[in-house]
C-alpha cells in the first residue's frame, strides 16, 4: 500500500472474488530501485518483488435433495508465489513488469450437510485445474468440479454430482487486454442424485479390531513413544463419528460400527473401547437391542462419564430405492433417546435405558453444561415425526437423572421453526438454551424465550443460507462459526467478540479442547493439490487465537471426523474417522502427539554493518510451527574451525506466527573470510532439521562514488573508494562507457584500501571515446570489484553523468548558462554531486512514505547556487535528514547518537541557510536505539515510517502529534518498556497504520502501558490499535 500511495500505482485484481466473503491479502517483500538522469530518463532499474498470498474465501448455496434442504459451502482459494522485476515509468506514474513470473495455484474445497445432530453426515470432493501463470500475462482458464456423498442415518447413501464448471478468468491476448469475469460466477448446476442402502460388502465388524498395543504401533518418531498412529479398525462405516472423553486417567471412546449378519437398515451399533496401559480394549456394544444406534453425546458431569444417544426402538424394514419416504418415516417414528453411565471399576456402561418411548421423532440428544443440579439431558422432538422438521412443531425437552432413573420430562421451549443446532446450559439455577432456527427462509439465533439474540444479529445477517456451525458452550460463552469467523457471546455481559485464527479463517466444524495449560480449537483440512490431510489447531493467545498450526498430517487421507483431547501433560490424543482418498474406504485411527517446540527457519544471515554494543546483528526469518508460545530462541554460529558462539534471546513468538527479527551475537573474534552455519532453535526444541542456514562472514565492504572534470580533450573521473570493513582490501576499478557496462574504457588494478579508510583513484578518458545516447547524455559507470567477494555489492557501482546541455531543474524557470559537455559533478549535501544508485545511502522515496522503493536524483546544474533536490541526504548535529521536497521539506532519516536517552525530532530544521519543515520520520530512523527513553516528535510530522522505533527497548514515553496520518509497519514494535502513549492524531485508520505497528509495545509489563486517544475516536481507535498489535491488557482511555 505504501508503495502504491507513494508512486500513484493503480492495482487490478485479475481473478474475480466479489462473491467471496473473505478477500485475498497479498504480501510483497523485496526492493525496488530506479536511477534517473536529470531529465528523468532511467539509467538503471534493479530489484525484485517476491509475492506471496494464501487465501480462502467461501460462497454458500442451498438446494433440495430427496431428503430435504441441504446447504453447500464452496471454499475457493489458492496460493500466489513467484517474483517479478518491476520498472517504474516516472512520466506516466506506472509500473511495468519487465521479467519474472507469478503463479496462482487455486484450490477448491467442499463443506456442507445437515449437521451431525440431525440425520446425515457428508463427504465432499473437489478438484481444480493446474496452476495458472499470472505473469507473463497471457490467458487464464479454470475448470472445477465437485461431488457430494451423504450418509443418511449412517445406513443410507445419497450421492450427487455437481456439473463441471469452466471459464476464462482473464485474457490479455487481444489488443484491448481487458479483464473478463469467470464464466462460472453465476452459480452451480446440480445433476440428479440417488438414494440407496449403503454398500456393506467391504465393511468390517469389530472382529477385525486392533488393540494398538506396542506390537502394532506405527511410530511417527522413534525417539518418542508418545508420537504414534494406530489403525484400530479398517473399513468402518463412512459416517461413523468417533467420540472420546477422559475420566480419572482413562480414555473412553464410542463409535458407530457395523454388525455382520443383520439387515443393513438395522446394522449400525454404538460400540465403546477403553484406552489403558498403551492399548485400546476389545470393543463392546454399549447396549445391543438388535436395532440401529445413531448419534451420541458424551461428557464428564460431576465426576461421572455419561452417554446419551439416539436409538431405533424397532427394526426398520422397506425398500429404500422404491419407497425411500416410507423408510425415512419409519426411522423418525422409531427414534428414541437412550442413556448410560460408565462404570470405571469394571470398564462397562451401566444403567442403559430408554429416556423416551413414543411415536414422535426424538433426536439431537445433549448433556447440560455447567449444571449444579446433577446430570440433566435434553433432546429435540418433532411432533409430526418429520425427519427434516419441515412440518409440525419442534420442542426441546429436558430430564434430570436421580442416580437410578430419570424424572418426568419437562418442556423447555417450542418453536414452529427448525432447531438446526442448540446448546443447553444452566444459569442462576435455571436451564437455558441458545439455538439456531430457520423459518420462512430466514435464519435466526434464538434464546430460551424464542426471541432473537440481539448481540448476534450481525451473525445472522452475514450467515447467507444459514451456514452457522460448531455451536457450543465454552466457559460461560456461546461460540459458533460463520464465514470462517469465530463468534463468542458472553452470557453474563451480553457482549460479542469475533476472532479469526490469526489472520486466517476457522474451519466450519471446530472442536474446543483444553488441558495441560493450553487450549484452542481443532479442525481438519484436506489439500486437494497435494493430496494431504491435516489436523490443525488455532491456539488461545493473550489477544485472541493463533494462526493455524499443523498437529498431524498424512498424504492420501481425509480426516472426516476427529475427536481431540489434551491431557494434563499437554499431549494431544485423537481418534478419527479417516478416509482413504484414493480407495473411498474409511478407517478408525488413534493418534498420540507429544507437545513440542517447533521452529522452521526460512532464512538467516549476518549483517556485519549492524553492530550494537560490540555485538553483530543476525537477521532471521522463521515460523513457530508448534502449539505453544516460544519465549526464548537459542542462536548458534558455528565457525569454520568448529567453534560455536551461542546467544540466548528472549522473545514472544505465538503459535503459527511468522517472525522477522534481529539478534546480536559477539563475532568480534572473526577476522577472516569464512563460511559459517547459523542455527536458530526454540528453547528445548528436539527436531532441529529445519533450523539451519549457511552464510559467509569476514567479507570486505567497498563502496564507490565518483565525480568528473574536463581537462582539454580529456575527462578526468575521480573515484572515491571507501573500505567500511575491518580488513585491508585489494580492489579493481573499471570505468565503462555506459550503464550497460558493455565497453570498458579504462581500468585500475591492485588498489589497496586500508580498513576504515578511503582512497581517491583518478581515471582519464578521451572525449572522443565518449558516445552520447538518445537522451543527449552519457552514463559513465564506475564498477569496483573484490576477488574475495564483497559484503554489500549494491554500493559497488556509481554513475557519472555528462550532458550535451544542462537540463532545466530551476523551480523559478531560470535556465542558467548552457555549455556543451557539461559534467554533473555535485554530490547531494556535500558540495559535490554525483548521480548514484542510492545504494549505501540513507535515501527514501518521495513524501517519506516509508515504502520499499528508493530513488536518487541529482541536482540541476553546476553553475550558481541550487537547492538540494529530493533524495539528498543532509546532516546537521546528531541527525541526518532526507530532502523530500526541494527547499521546503525533509524526513528525519537517522539518529546518529545511538547512546542518547532523549531525542527531539524538530518541527523545522535549518541547513545551509534553508529552513525545512520536518514532515516525516523515515524507515528505521531510531531502530535498535536501545538507550533511548524519551522522544519528542515535532508538530509538522505527518508520517512515521516502517520500524521507525522498532526495538527501542528502553523507550518509555511517546506523543504522536495531531498531524500524523500514517504509521508504518512495526513502527513501535518491541518497545517493551513503553508506559505512556498519547495519540493526538484524529485521522488514523486501519489502512494507514501498518501491521504490528504496536505489537509487543509495553511487553515487559502490559498492564503498565497507558494509551490516551481522542475522545471522539475512542471506539474506532481501540479496535484499530488492537488489530495493529496493542495488547488487550494495555489500558486505553479518552
Amino acid at each position: 500500500d505504501s508503495f502504491r500511495k507513494a508512486w500513484g500505482v493503480k492495482s487490478v485484481t485479475a481473478v474475480s472474488t466479489e462473491k467471496f466473503n473473505v478477500l485475498p491479502k497479498v504480501s510483497v517483500m523485496g526492493y525496488f530501485e530506479n536511477v534517473y538522469d536529470l531529465n528523468m530518463n532511467p539509467i538503471s532499474t534493479t530489484g525484485k518483488l517476491a509475492a506471496n498470498a494464501k487465501w480462502e474465501g467461501s460462497v454458500d448455496w442451498q438446494f433440495v435433495t430427496p431428503i430435504g434442504p441441504f446447504y453447500l459451502t464452496l471454499r475457493g482459494g489458492g496460493e500466489l508465489s513467484g517474483n517479478i522485476g518491476p520498472e517504474y515509468d516516472y512520466n506516466t506514474k506506472t509500473v511495468n513488469v519487465v521479467d519474472g513470473e507469478l503463479t496462482f495455484t487455486p484450490s477448491i474445497k467442499i463443506e456442507g450437510g445437515y449437521g451431525i445432530y440431525k440425520v446425515a453426515t457428508f463427504g465432499g470432493y473437489g478438484k481444480l485445474s493446474a496452476p495458472i501463470t499470472l505473469i507473463p500475462a497471457t490467458k487464464g482458464e479454470w475448470e472445477a468440479s465437485a461431488s457430494l456423498h451423504i450418509e443418511v442415518v449412517f445406513l443410507l447413501d445419497f450421492e450427487q454430482e455437481l456439473l463441471s464448471s469452466s471459464g476464462t478468468l482473464w485474457d490479455t491476448t487481444g489488443s484491448s487486454k481487458a479483464l473478463t469475469k469467470a464464466a462460472a460466477n453465476g452459480g452451480i448446476s446440480l445433476s440428479e442424485g440417488t438414494l440407496s442402502e449403503i454398500d456393506t460388502s467391504s465393511l468390517n465388524d469389530v472382529s477385525a479390531w486392533n488393540t494398538g498395543g506396542s506390537s502394532s504401533l506405527r511410530a511417527r518418531a522413534a525417539q518418542d513413544s508418545v508420537d504414534s498412529e494406530t489403525t484400530v479398525l479398517d473399513n468402518v462405516l463412512g459416517g461413523s463419528l468417533p467420540m472420546q472423553a477422559e475420566i480419572n486417567g482413562k480414555r473412553v471412546m464410542v463409535f458407530q460400527s457395523y454388525i455382520n449378519g443383520r439387515e443393513t437398515l438395522d446394522s449400525s451399533i454404538l460400540m465403546y473401547s477403553v484406552y489403558e496401559n498403551g492399548a485400546w480394549s476389545d470393543p463392546q456394544a454399549v447396549w445391543d437391542t438388535g436395532t440401529a444406534d445413531l448419534y451420541a453425546d458424551m461428557q464428564v458431569v460431576n465426576d461421572q462419564l455419561v452417554l446419551v444417544w439416539q436409538k431405533e426402538r424397532d427394526n426398520i424394514t422397506g425398500d429404500v430405492e422404491d419407497d425411500s419416504e416410507a423408510v425415512l418415516d419409519a426411522y423418525a417414528q422409531n427414534s428414541e433417546i437412550c442413556f448410560a453411565v460408565f462404570d470405571e471399576e469394571n470398564n462397562t456402561f451401566t444403567h442403559t435405558s430408554y429416556v423416551t418411548e413414543n411415536e414422535y421423532y426424538d433426536m439431537m440428544p445433549e448433556i447440560c453444561h455447567d449444571s449444579d443440579d446433577g446430570i440433566v439431558i435434553s433432546w429435540v422432538r418433532n411432533n409430526a415425526a418429520d425427519l427434516m422438521q419441515e412440518t409440525g412443531s419442534n420442542t426441546i425437552y429436558t430430564a434430570k437423572w436421580n442416580g437410578e432413573s430419570f424424572g418426568a420430562e419437562e418442556e423447555l421451549l417450542t418453536t414452529d421453526g427448525t432447531v438446526d443446532d442448540y446448546v443447553l446450559y444452566e444459569s442462576d439455577g435455571k436451564l437455558q438454551t441458545i439455538f439456531v432456527s430457520q423459518s420462512d427462509g430466514l435464519t435466526a439465533v434464538l434464546d430460551t424465550d424464542g426471541q432473537p439474540v440481539d448481540a448476534l444479529s450481525d451473525l445472522v445477517m452475514f450467515s447467507k443460507d444459514g451456514n452457522i456451525s460448531s455451536l457450543d458452550y465454552v466457559d460461560g460463552q456461546i461460540v459458533c462459526v460463520s464465514g470462517g469467523t469465530l463468534y463468542s457471546y458472553d452470557l453474563s455481559g451480553g457482549a460479542v467478540e469475533t476472532y479469526l485464527a490469526g489472520e486466517s479463517s476457522f474451519g466450519s466444524e471446530i472442536q474446543y479442547v483444553s488441558g495441560g495449560g493450553k487450549s484452542g480449537y481443532v479442525w481438519s483440512l484436506y489439500d486437494e493439490e497435494t493430496g494431504t490431510g491435516s489436523i490443525v489447531a488455532s491456539m488461545r493467545t493473550e489477544d485472541g487465537y493463533s494462526e493455524p498450526v499443523t498437529l498431524y498430517e498424512k498424504e492420501g487421507v481425509i480426516w472426516r471426523y476427529i475427536s481431540a483431547i489434551l491431557d494434563e501433560e499437554g499431549n494431544w490424543q485423537f481418534v478419527a474417522n479417516a478416509e482413504d482418498a484414493g480407495a473411498d474406504s474409511h478407517s478408525l485411527i488413534s493418534i498420540g502427539k507429544a507437545p513440542e517446540t517447533g521452529i522452521t527457519l526460512a532464512g538467516a544471515f549476518v549483517d556485519e554493518k549492524d553492530v550494537v554494543d560490540g555485538k553483530t546483528g543476525v537477521d532471521y526469518f522463521l515460523r513457530n510451527t508448534g502449539d505453544t508460545t516460544i519465549n526464548e530462541l537459542e542462536i548458534t554460529i558455528t565457525l569454520k574451525n568448529g567453534e560455536q558462539i551461542t546467544e540466548k534471546v528472549p522473545v514472544t513468538i505465538l503459535p503459527g506466527e511468522d517472525v522477522a527479527g534481529t539478534a546480536y551475537v559477539d563475532l568480534s573474534g572473526v577476522d577472516s573470510k569464512q563460511n559459517i552455519q547459523i542455527s536458530v532453535v526454540g528453547a528445548g526444541q528436539a527436531d532441529v532439521s529445519d533450523c539451519t542456514a549457511e552464510d559467509t562472514v569476514g567479507l570486505p565492504d567497498i563502496s564507490v562514488t565518483g565525480t568528473c572534470v574536463e581537462n582539454g580533450d580529456d575527462v578526468i573521473v575521480t573515484a572515491l573508494l571507501s573500505n567500511e570493513s575491518s580488513m585491508d582490501t585489494e580492489v579493481s576499478l573499471s570505468l565503462f562507457g555506459d550503464e550497460t557496462m558493455a565497453t570498458e574504457l579504462t581500468k585500475s588494478d591492485l588498489i589497496t584500501v586500508k580498513a576504515g579508510n578511503s582512497e581517491n583513484v583518478f581515471l582519464s578518458v578521451k572525449k572522443d571515446a565518449i558516445q552520447y545516447n538518445e537522451n543527449d547524455a552519457v552514463y559513465l559507470t564506475l564498477k569496483a570489484s573484490v576477488d574475495s567477494g564483497d559484503f554489500d555489492e549494491d554500493n559497488n557501482t556509481a554513475y557519472v553523468v555528462l550532458y550535451k546541455e544542462i537540463p532545466d531543474d530551476n523551480p523559478g524557470g531560470d535556465t542558467g548558462d548552457t555549455t556543451e559537455q557539461q559534467p554533473s559533478t555535485e554530490t547531494p549535501g556535500t558540495g559535490t554531486q554525483t548521480p548514484s544508485t542510492g545504494a549505501g545511502e540513507n535515501t527514501s522515496e518521495p513524501s517519506g512514505s516509508g515504502g520499499s522503493s528508493s530513488q536518487t536524483t541529482p541536482s540541476a546544474s553546476t553553475s550558481g547556487s541550487t537547492l538540494p533536490p529530493a533524495g539528498t541526504t543532509l546532516t546537521v548535529g546528531n541527525a541526518s535528514y532526507i530532502v523530500t521536497t526541494a527547499g521546503s521539506a525533509v524526513a528525519y532519516a537517522k539518529n546518529l547518537n545511538t547512546k542518547a536517552t532523549a531525542v527531539a525530532v524538530p518541527s523545522e530544521v535549518k541547513i545551509d541557510g534553508i529552513t525545512y519543515k520536518v514532515t516525516s520520520i523515515a524507515d528505521n530512523a531510531f531502530k535498535n536505539n536501545k538507550k533511548l527513553k524519551k522522544v519528542t516528535i515535532g508538530s509538522n510530522v505527518t508520517s512515521i515510517g516502517n520500524s521507525a522505533f522498532r526495538n527501542c527497548t528502553a523507550l518509555k514515553k511517546v506523543v504522536i502529534p495531531a498531524k500524523v496520518k500514517q504509521i508504518g509497519k512495526k513502527a513501535f514494535y518491541n518497545c517493551k518498556k513503553l508506559q505512556s502513549l498519547a495519540i493526538k492524531a484524529k485521522k488514523l485508520t486501519a489502512k494507514t497504520v501498518g501491521a504490528k505497528a504496536f505489537a509487543k509495545a509495553g511487553s515487559s509489563n502490559y498492564s503498565k502501558l497507558k494509551v490516551k486517544v481522542p475522545k471522539k475516536k475512542y471506539t474506532a481507535y481501540v479496535k484499530m490499535l488492537r488489530k495493529k498489535g496493542l495488547s488487550a491488557r494495555a489500558k486505553v482511555s479518552k
